[in-house]
């Protein structure tokens, strides 16, 4: 058995398997709404527990992820092939970043939902990786993500 990273997938088995994952997630996302209960307000079963929709959705939402992920591959690596000065520190303190974004917390705003979502978005991205930036450029855990 051979074992191939991600990275070298050629751009037309991404496209594919991409294909195959979101065209397979069409029906079946048709298919837990449709039988699931969910036209008839019955929405118990799409929150989790030992039932063939939990199921089914967590099929469902693991073929978009594969899908899209493969999906962003293909195109990021053909049309954005390119790191400038702010992608290259955004890319180094990406894991930091993600490590540090738990502890990191906004107290509600009273605003409508896209407007928090913005904000949400906003203020936790630039203060994840300022945080991460910090931490990690001024401690030994730098060695140990750069090893990574």
């Amino acid at each position: 058995m051979t074992d191939i990273s991600i990275i070298e997938l050629p751009g037309r088995v991404c496209i594919r398997g991409a294909t195959l994952a979101l065209a397979l997630a069409i029906p079946l996302f048709a298919g837990l709404i449709l039988f699931g209960g969910g036209l008839q307000g019955e929405t118990a079963q799409y929150a989790g527990g030992c039932n063939p929709v939990s199921a089914g959705k967590c099929l469902w939402e693991a073929l978009v992820c594969v899908g899209m992920g493969l999906l962003m591959l293909a195109l990021y690596r053909r049309y954005v092939d390119e790191q400038g000065p702010l992608a290259r520190w955004l890319s180094d303190d990406a894991l930091g970043a993600y490590l540090i974004h738990p502890p990191i917390l906004l107290h509600p705003v009273a605003w409508g939902a896209a407007a928090k979502a913005m904000l949400l978005t906003a203020v936790a991205a630039t203060g994840r990786f300022a945080a991460s930036a910090l931490v990690l450029r001024k401690s030994p855990l730098r060695a140990i993500v750069q090893s990574l």
